[in-house]
């Protein structure tokens, strides 16, 4: 293949424009970045970037199915970059650490309703920056339909090991308990992440 050829496929992805790969993440992670940080065995700075677009690692480097690999511009040049595999690499040979923020408390208080990764997203990134919120999920415990998956254990770990960097205080769960409106009143704001087959209180407040 003439050179020609082969810049028409990567200058979109190497002349300052936004990488299709990226462009088709649903978590807008710099896959160019990350990629390079992993080609370089920079482990704990592409774990690091992986962590701060994905929020939980290792449940999105098992489940998502990797869209970006569709608009890869090395698709037509003998096969797309093997993303999930550098995700897995990345995690698996980074010295992990999770990370709080400096700033001051806030007063408001947050309820979040369901402890799915989603619930749990919402919860951890508040609880970082010094909110106070609560977790309500009527299951035993975290993870919501993951639970069920056979891969949980994993799963769990690194839920425990993202909530490591929250202070005491600051992130509180209730778990085997259905939610109510009464629970709810005392709380600044509230965030429902209940997924399919949820509940939706009605009123203004709500």
């Amino acid at each position: 293949m003439q050179l020609t050829d082969f810049t028409q496929y990567t200058g979109s992805c190497f002349n300052g424009e936004p990488a299709s790969c990226a462009c088709a993440c649903p978590f807008a992670l710099d896959v160019r970045g990350f990629a390079e940080k992993c080609e370089k065995g920079r482990w704990n700075a592409a774990w690091k970037a992986l962590k701060t677009a994905v929020v939980f690692p290792a449940v999105v480097a098992a489940l998502c199915p990797a869209p970006c690999r569709e608009h890869c511009q090395r698709a037509a040049l003998g096969g797309a970059i093997d993303i999930p595999g550098l995700e897995k690499a990345a995690i698996r040979f980074a010295r992990k650490k999770a990370e709080g923020y400096n700033v001051p408390p806030h007063e408001q208080t947050i309820a979040v309703g369901g402890a799915g990764a989603c619930g749990l997203s919402a919860a951890l990134n508040l609880a970082l920056k010094k909110y106070v919120v609560t977790v309500f999920d009527q299951l035993p415990g975290w993870g919501g339909s993951l639970r069920d998956d056979p891969r949980f254990p994993e799963f769990e770990e690194d839920f425990k090991l993202q909530f490591s960097a929250v202070k005491e205080g600051f992130c509180n769960f209730v778990f085997g308990k259905a939610v109510t409106e009464a629970d709810l009143m005392p709380f600044d704001a509230v965030y429902f992440a209940t997924g399919e087959g949820g509940f939706r209180l009605e009123g203004d407040k709500y």
